[in-house]
């Protein structure tokens, strides 16, 4: 099946279950109803960036409050609504993708509805504050929640392996922890949102927009901050690369390479971010070594090698002073140690290396071992595999070595990135 044939059959599903569910039931409160059709276009439109969860609104806590107090056919409305407007910060003017994000949350807002009814849910708007009673309200508001998450969740994972030719299980397993972490926040919200409408009526989501736009212009701050951060990491990366022209590149292919180890081996969004920037960095030093050294093609002198070997030391000196780098300079200053402990310039071993160094490690011998280089041709990557593994347990983390090679071996995302 197509992307843009999944998608016409989505809007089918969607217009199909909406036609039934206003023969079944439709929400009586139509002021109420409105009023979190237009929450869900602003909400829409003042998407933000963020981190790790990249766009974030509060459409989905709109579409859950809208279950919880109207209805599946009113969650239908307030969904379909949020994906017909476009964020201010990413417009898009693709049909097929406008049509695609319109049906799949006017779903989602069906499923979260119609679980909520199924359970004994009521219309809070009619209980008011009583039918929350713990602990038998909880079920319903839960379920509903989860639904809406689920749907919403599988429908976009599916959409995206068709647009992109990946397979929806690496697409599942990618996404999900950015989904979970903000499914958890804003289902909160949604819950918090119906109650105000409850018990405060229409005019205490009034109260709600404060805190709102107050957390969107810092989050915003934060983005602007960010970027800054990314600039200067870029500068300083170019700033090696114009010195060392054999390993132009380099640091960009080591960055993917230890990002995808990392998630390979479960390591947290936060932890595979610092992993990604250290890996970016981690020749800066080299900017402390003669040029005449790294380009030289013959072999290297004993003093010189001595030079090259000092570049983790002279990285860490360089950035030692920078506050928001700290959290990366123990990890460069560690990604030439080894596991027996010859490696340097401490010659740490065992667990006295840090996980994200030996994840660096490995991710950096590899790609040299599969570079052009001077002195050498690049290997082809089952003999730079088969080189690591005879160095893993002494040299490499073994685990590191398999999650670097199932990466490789799985995930289409990475290959395209690396050519």
């Amino acid at each position: 099946m197509t992307y843009k044939r999944y998608t016409a059959l989505l809007a089918a599903l969607a217009l199909g279950a909406g036609a039934l569910t206003f023969l079944v039931t439709h929400p009586r409160q139509l002021a109420g109803v409105i009023v979190l059709v237009a929450l869900a276009a602003v909400a829409e439109w003042l998407a933000f960036d963020v981190p790790v969860l990249g766009s974030v609104s509060l459409s989905f806590a709109v579409i859950n409050s809208a279950s919880l107090l109207y209805g599946p056919l009113a969650a239908a409305l307030v969904g379909a609504t949020a994906g017909a407007v476009p964020s201010r910060s990413k417009p898009t003017k693709d049909f097929v993708r406008l049509v695609f994000n319109v049906s799949q949350l006017a779903l989602s807002g069906l499923a979260g509805g119609w679980v909520y009814r199924a359970l004994g849910g009521v219309n809070l708007t009619a209980a008011g504050s009583a039918a929350l009673g713990f602990p038998a309200a909880m079920l319903p508001l839960v379920a509903s929640a989860s639904a809406q998450f689920l749907c919403n969740a599988m429908l976009v994972a599916i959409g995206v392996s068709l647009a992109m030719g990946l397979s929806i299980v690496e697409v599942w397993r990618k996404s999900i922890a950015s989904f979970l972490r903000s499914f958890l926040i804003l289902a909160l919200f949604g819950f918090v949102m119906a109650q105000v409408v409850a018990t405060a009526k229409t005019v205490g989501l009034l109260l709600l927009l404060v805190p709102f736009i107050a957390t969107r212009q810092t989050f915003q701050v934060y983005s602007k901050l960010k970027e800054a951060y990314s600039e200067t990491v870029r500068s300083l990366v170019n700033a090696v690369e114009a010195k060392d022209v054999y390993t132009r590149g380099h640091s960009e292919r080591v960055a993917v390479y230890s990002r995808a180890i990392a998630e390979e081996i479960g390591s947290s969004g936060v932890v595979a971010n610092r992993i990604e920037i250290a890996a970016l960095l981690h020749d800066i030093g080299k900017l402390g070594v003669r040029k005449s050294i790294l380009s030289k093609a013959g072999p290297l002198s004993p003093e010189e090698v001595d030079e090259v070997r000092s570049h983790p030391t002279k990285g860490k000196q360089l950035l030692d002073n920078v506050t928001f780098l700290s959290d990366v300079v123990p990890i460069i200053y560690a990604h030439h140690e080894k596991l027996d402990g010859t490696g340097y310039p401490r010659g740490l071993s065992a667990e006295d290396v840090c996980v994200e160094a030996r994840v660096l490690a490995v991710a950096d011998a590899y790609d040299a071992m599969t570079s052009e280089r001077p002195y050498r041709p690049a290997l082809e990557q089952a003999s730079a595999i088969a080189e690591l593994r005879s160095g893993a347990g002494t040299q490499f983390d073994s685990k590191v070595v398999a999650a670097l090679e199932s990466a490789l071996k799985n995930d289409a995302v990475l290959a395209a990135e690396v050519r």
